[in-house]
């Protein structure tokens, strides 16, 4: 029976205990590695989760750039809509100045609503509205400094203006200034009538 040195048995037992430190020392080495990546992992993503993706980015933007409710005197801030061409329809206006299926076109600029009627063939009819008392007053005051004369039954006070630059009936109702082109040779009856409707269509608004 062979008889095995006790140093050498202390040594193979070193060399085994010391070949499980180091796998034990490894094994914790890539824990406390994994640990660390994860914590970092985590930190970076946290701004990433708190910015906006570009469809959140996109749904704001359109939420703020949504647009505004149908014309309305509240629209431009005073009495007047904010769509000249809601005062008239085409039909009012061809039969009044007898003219077939004009197409409305309404624009606008700081101081007042337009609208443009055209028909093939036919003159333009073309009518604004002042957005403020202000804007009237000062209109209406050039208009009667140009030749023409006075109209009567249209709002509380109109005006035909026969100068060469935008000529016809010129007419303040409730602080509105109203015009609707015409001749520069004079008033025009059927133009009249029209200003009254439009005038009518004014008051009922402011």
């Amino acid at each position: 029976m062979s008889t095995r040195d006790p140093r050498m048995t202390v040594r193979m037992t070193e060399r085994a205990f010391h070949g499980i430190s180091s796998s034990l020392k490894r094994g914790m080495s890539a824990v406390v590695l994994m640990l660390i990546l994860v914590a970092c992992g985590g930190a970076t993503q946290a701004p990433v989760a708190a910015t906006p993706n570009p469809t959140q980015a996109t749904a704001t933007g359109a939420a703020t750039l949504a647009p505004s409710a149908a014309p309305s005197a509240a629209a431009t801030g005073g009495g007047v809509l904010a769509d000249a061409c809601g005062y008239l329809i085409p039909d009012e206006v061809a039969a009044a100045v007898g003219i077939s299926n004009p197409l409305p076109a309404p624009s606008a600029d700081d101081l007042y609503t337009y609208c443009t009627y055209s028909a093939p063939g036919a003159p333009e009819l073309k009518i604004f509205v002042s957005k403020s008392p202000e804007t009237a007053a000062a209109g209406f005051s050039t208009a009667k400094a140009n030749d023409g004369e006075a109209v009567s039954g249209v709002g509380d006070e109109a005006y035909w203006s026969t100068d060469s630059f935008l000529p016809g009936l010129y007419f303040l109702k409730d602080g509105v200034l109203g015009y609707i082109s015409g001749s520069a040779s004079g008033p025009d009856d059927r133009i009249i009538e029209l200003g009254k409707l439009l005038a009518e269509r004014i008051a009922e608004v402011s």
